[in-house]
């Protein structure tokens, strides 16, 4: 077993995660554990089908047919919905691994992606930062990051937080925010989480505590808030080492930001051999 766990939470669009693990097995340092976590179909709770039972074996066949190495599946035989899927990866990977990286994917990464999230793991496991991420968080007004830009912030990382489809953690700051989350995993847990962000009249009133709660409704936003909580601070890089993939994201992202907010123009350039960065 490794010290890192690079885990995919998934569903269906098995065209999105081949390309995202195809991006994967193209690093430079494939020496790390990968999990693909695919989520059920149909939800208990409300009923709500999610996906067809095709597109979910489909999904999982891209997994065990790509060229990663060290490779887990877990397959949940119904819907338990994105909030609860990261909880659950979370508890697998803690205390099995020091480091864990979860991705969404409808992601694809660079070639020195794995390196970069080394590095910032064990460059920064001793200061208040209590989660890594690679990009800057993208606005409709972004600047669009070219070669020159890529290259001149390929070794400078800033505290803050980034886009939350992507959120490592060190073993000890799991622990640290996990009695925080109490609210959220039991609200969670018995919604459908679909219906729990979208407001819906069956999940009104959890939703309306999740808010008053932690500020948002949404997993990775309270995730987000349960380290500020603790005291922990993020740290992002100031060059992209990811991108979303396309238009038709799964959990964390929606069609109308593509063109939108300008994500259809971001690209990824191949930076990050980087041995230690400025944080500045």
């Amino acid at each position: 077993m490794n010290d890192l766990l690079i885990s995919i939470r998934a569903l269906k669009r098995d065209y999105y995660s081949k390309v995202c693990l195809d991006s994967l097995e193209k690093n430079s340092d494939l020496d790390c554990d990968f999990l693909l976590y695919n989520d059920g179909a149909v939800n208990p709770i409300s009923g709500e089908r999610y996906a067809e039972d095709i597109e979910v074996k489909r999904n999982i066949d891209v997994f065990l047919n790509s060229k990663l190495p060290n490779k887990t599946v877990i397959i949940k035989g119904y819907n338990i919905g994105g909030g609860n899927v990261k909880l659950e990866i979370l508890r697998y990977a803690f205390p099995r691994y020091k480091y864990l990286m979860m991705l969404d994917n409808d992601l694809i990464f660079n070639k020195y992606y794995i390196k970069t999230i080394k590095t910032l793991f064990k460059q920064f496991k001793n200061s208040n930062a209590g989660i890594i991420q690679t990009s800057y968080r993208h606005f409709p007004n972004t600047p669009i990051e070219n070669i020159k830009s890529a290259k001149d912030n390929e070794n400078k990382v800033r505290e803050g937080f980034s886009h939350r489809w992507e959120q490592g953690f060190w073993r000890e700051s799991w622990y640290k925010i996990k009695p925080l989350m109490k609210t959220f995993i039991k609200l969670y847990k018995r919604n459908d989480n679909m219906q729990l962000l979208k407001n819906h009249y069956m999940a009104r009133k959890d939703h309306l505590k999740l808010k008053e709660v932690y500020g948002g409704a949404a997993d990775d936003y309270c995730l987000e808030n349960c380290l500020k909580k603790a005291g922990f601070t993020g740290i992002h890089t100031l060059s992209l080492r990811h991108k979303t993939i396309g238009e038709d994201g799964q959990y964390t992202f929606h069609s109308w930001r593509w063109e939108g907010e300008n994500f259809n123009q971001v690209r990824i350039y191949d930076v990050g051999n980087v041995d230690k960065y400025i944080l500045g």
